[in-house]
């Protein structure tokens, strides 16, 4: 599966322009990416901008973790490979990760600690290894190293490969179909000319390909690898008018351009198990969708899509995590993205996870302020919608309402209607279409914008992903 880097931030406001409370980091709630790991049929976690939502009971009820970041910039979420499963995320103090569903988070150590880190990547076959990408902090600051891991994303012992000075490296990824391979993006000078490297012995020894004769100068960002093809990549191409996928062949000795969004940018990106190749992105304030289904040689767009940040898939189900502005939180699809479904709202939160109580309140209030959900879901033992997933033992399980309503999406798309339990009392979901007078939304637009700046540079924001690889995955992986 795939992941997204997106380049260049600006707010636009969609309809009337209304104030509201943002929240402690100074962002609006907004979701990032969906994970659902095959091997565990009940567990979804949704990776967000305030935190962590999780369901174990395949979406009957949710609880949440705040982000527990005080900077408010945690972002990259990424499983690791089974059993353990281990999820990481990037924040201030560099690559951290939890083995407790957010509960409890560890930065890594050694080479990486307090970091800059401009990618990570846990192989997706070995739960033991990991490959980081370490900026240099400012000027002076050295040059980029990849690092590896042995011990979970612990410590990072080994360099793998260390650039050029002046050199940039932007991005990293391990073959699911062959381990061994691992593809680097490289971007030369301050020309930022891109080269893809490539190594066949799990970083030992490189090739290199210029890719700047076909791609032009400018940020490149790497998305994925195709799933059953270890000589084949997936780039996103960040051009001063245009978002374009860049389809590389052989190991990189051959680039196509499938598909071109101008005036704007790729969110997500899907390799789905029957083949097909999901592309959601946004152009202007209109959210778009492209299906391939003859490898990503060509593509179709998709009439009326939800507006999406990431996508995942299991058991032929794809889940999107959708966008602010949105009428729910995650939107599934069992047609390879034809239709869409409400599956999760933000206000079917029931509970904050009962280990990180005391550490949430002040920040789930927060998220009641502005609407997300009731203020009854921060106090303890609250009863999730759906479930009682943090309830006292013994206690009942909330009924269910039935089917909720079918809802029409803030871009003209209708939601199916989708049992998704009781909403508490008094709670307005802020991500609900909203009419003319309604609410200021984020929409990323000016693919390129950060071109000719360096990753590590300054600090970007936390969806400025030609910068450092700022966040928002295309879901890079989720099996």
């Amino acid at each position: 599966m795939g992941r997204m880097k997106l380049a260049g931030a600006a707010v636009v406001a969609a309809g009337w322009l209304v104030a509201r409370p943002a929240l402690g980091n100074g962002a609006f709630p907004d979701s990032q990416a969906v994970l659902t790991p095959p091997d565990r049929p009940g567990e979804i976690l949704l990776a967000t901008n305030f935190g962590l939502i999780t369901s174990t009971d395949d979406g009957r009820s949710w609880t949440w973790s705040c982000e527990q970041d005080p900077n408010g910039r945690r972002n990259l979420y990424q499983l690791s490979a089974p059993p353990g499963r281990r999820l990481f995320a990037r924040d201030s103090s560099g690559l951290v990760f939890t083995d407790d569903r957010g509960c409890h988070w560890t930065p890594a150590t050694g080479a990486l600690e307090g970091g800059v880190i401009s990618d990570a990547f846990p192989d997706p076959v070995e739960a033991s290894r990991v490959l980081a990408i370490a900026a240099p902090r400012g000027a002076g600051g050295g040059a980029y190293r990849l690092l590896e891991s042995f011990d979970g994303g612990a410590t990072f012992p080994t360099v793998r490969y260390t650039a050029a000075a002046g050199d940039t490296l932007s991005g990293v990824e391990i073959a699911r179909a062959d381990p061994a391979t691992v593809y680097l993006i490289i971007l030369r000078g301050a020309d930022l000319a891109p080269a893809l490297a490539l190594s066949t012995d799990r970083g030992s020894t490189w090739q290199e390909h210029d890719l700047s004769a076909t791609l032009g100068m400018g940020s490149v960002l790497l998305i994925a690898i195709d799933r059953d093809d270890p000589r084949r990549a997936f780039l996103q191409v960040n051009g001063p008018s245009a978002n374009v996928l860049a389809v590389v062949e052989d190991g990189g000795t051959a680039v196509s351009t499938p598909l071109r969004l101008e005036s704007g940018f790729m969110s997500g990106f899907l390799q789905t198990s029957g083949g097909a190749i999901l592309v959601s992105g946004l152009v202007g304030a209109e959210a778009v969708l492209h299906r391939s289904r003859d490898g990503g040689r060509s593509f179709a767009s998709l009439p009326a899509p939800p507006t999406l940040w990431g996508l995942s898939e299991r058991n032929g189900t794809i889940f999107g995590a959708a966008r602010i502005g949105s009428p729910f939180a995650i939107t599934t699809s069992t047609d390879e993205g034809t239709t869409w479904r409400s599956f999760m709202r933000y206000e079917d939160v029931g509970a904050i996870a009962g280990c990180v109580q005391d550490v949430c309140e002040d920040s789930c209030l927060t998220q009641a302020a502005v609407k997300l959900w009731s203020a009854q879901m921060c106090m303890p033992h609250a009863s999730p919608a759906g479930g009682a997933a943090e309830a006292p033992e013994g206690a009942p399980e909330a009924p269910s309402d039935g089917a909720a309503d079918g809802a029409a999406a803030g871009d003209g798309s209708t939601v199916a209607p989708m049992n998704v339990g009781p909403r508490p009392p008094g709670c307005a979901c802020s991500t609900a279409a909203e009419p003319a007078g309604g609410w200021l939304f984020l929409v990323l637009v000016g693919a390129g914008r950060c071109r000719g700046r360096r990753p590590g540079a300054r600090s970007c924001g936390s969806r400025d992903r030609g910068c450092v690889r700022g966040h928002l995955p295309m879901n890079r992986r989720t099996s």
